[in-house]
This record gives C-alpha cells, sequence and structure tokens, in this order.
C-alpha cells in the first residue's frame, strides 16, 4: 500500500463535528458498530471514537511504524492497532463507518504539479476503492 499522507499531526476531538452527525446516523443500528481509523497516526483519533462510540469495536491502521508504535503503547487497550495493507484491512471489514480525514491528502498542500507527482488521482481513487470494496474482493486483490 502506498503512503499519501506524510503529516503525522493529529489531535484529539479534531473532527467532533463529522463524527457526531455520524453517530446520529448510525445509532438506530442494533448491533455494535464496527470503526475503522484509516491512518490513525498516533491514536488520537482512536480516543476521540472511543468516547463518541462507547460500544464500538474500534479499529486503527497506519503505515508508518512510528506512529504505530505509539498508537499501540498508547491507546492499544482502546482499539486494535494494526498496520495498514489491503489484506489487513479486509480481514477486520466490513466496517460501518471509516474514517479517514487526513490520510487522503496532503497537508500543507504543496502547489499542483508537486501535488500531481505525490499524489495522482490513481493513487487517491485506488486507495478509496480498497476502502470500499466488498471484503471478499479486498481479499483476492494483489499485494
Amino acid at each position: 500500500m502506498r503512503r499519501a499522507q506524510t503529516n503525522l499531526s493529529t489531535s484529539f476531538l479534531r473532527e467532533i463535528l463529522l463524527l457526531r452527525v455520524a453517530r446520529q446516523v448510525l445509532a438506530p443500528q442494533a448491533t455494535p458498530l464496527r470503526i475503522l481509523s484509516f491512518g490513525c497516526s498516533i491514536g488520537e483519533e482512536l480516543v476521540t471514537l472511543r468516547v463518541l462510540f462507547p460500544e464500538a469495536e474500534i479499529f486503527g491502521c497506519d503505515i508508518d511504524p512510528l506512529a504505530l508504535k505509539v498508537a499501540q503503547a498508547r491507546v492499544g487497550h482502546l482499539a486494535n492497532v494494526f498496520k495498514s495493507d489491503e489484506a489487513a484491512i479486509a480481514a477486520r471489514g466490513p466496517f460501518d463507518l471509516i474514517c479517514a480525514f487526513s490520510s487522503l491528502c496532503i497537508n500543507p498542500m504543496p502547489p499542483a504539479a508537486v501535488m500531481q507527482r505525490q499524489l495522482p488521482f490513481s493513487l487517491f481513487d485506488d486507495l478509496v476503492a480498497t476502502l470500499d470494496e466488498p471484503a471478499d474482493r479486498r481479499a483476492a486483490l494483489p499485494a
């Protein structure tokens, strides 16, 4: 899996308004929710998800080894933290909610020519497809 975002910056309650809307929309569901933080970085978003969705099964994945180590040490007791790749995501899915707030962009945004090289639309499209496809099809994708 190719990396899109290289910035590990994150914060607790960063996308609180969006997550409150998601909680309202998903509230009628009878079974516990399954939530993925795609690009969980050092785990701040996992804490936010645990606060807003206390009964949910929460997963966090990232491609950066240092971020994963920190997330596992700090918040591994709150969520299933794992290395991000297509097979690992498919094995843990499907999910009711996938958060990818900063993983599918580059911050700060570089000039257009640099952006086209670092995050071509084909990479963005591939990453979104990995998250959107049914688990049985994703599991069959080549690595």
